[in-house]
């Protein structure tokens, strides 16, 4: 087993470093065969004394005024954050950026910003 971002699982598979890969995101290598397909949702995360805790539903508008947790670029969880705003004309406000999901939500307990995050993560 090897712990890596997403933009190395590919090339781990394509060097057979590892037979299997798990991954997020598109998978744009038409060589790797995908297995097993699934779906997850995100989630904002931000502390408890919040003003998006008073919100029924968070939008892409909400956050895009916001300091945003980001993932690394390398990241499959930063694709899908980065389509997302890019697709809706918007550039996310960065605090910082994270390459572990758990440093991301440490971060956000500290106060610096919120963070979009997969539901399993």
């Amino acid at each position: 087993m090897r712990d890596v971002i997403a933009s190395r699982v590919n090339a781990s598979v394509r060097s057979e470093e590892v037979d299997i890969g798990i991954t997020g995101g598109e998978l744009s290598d038409p060589d790797i065969e995908i297995l097993h397909l699934t779906q997850d949702r995100v989630h904002v995360v931000f502390p408890a004394p919040h003003p998006l805790g008073r919100k029924r539903k968070i939008t892409l508008e909400d956050l895009a005024e916001l300091p945003i947790v980001l993932m690394d670029p390398e990241t499959s969880v930063r694709s899908i954050v980065d389509s997302a705003f890019v697709a809706a004309g918007r550039l996310p406000i960065p605090a910082c950026e994270a390459i572990y999901m758990m440093k991301a939500v440490g971060i956000v307990k500290a106060g610096l910003g919120v963070a979009v995050l997969p539901a399993s993560a």
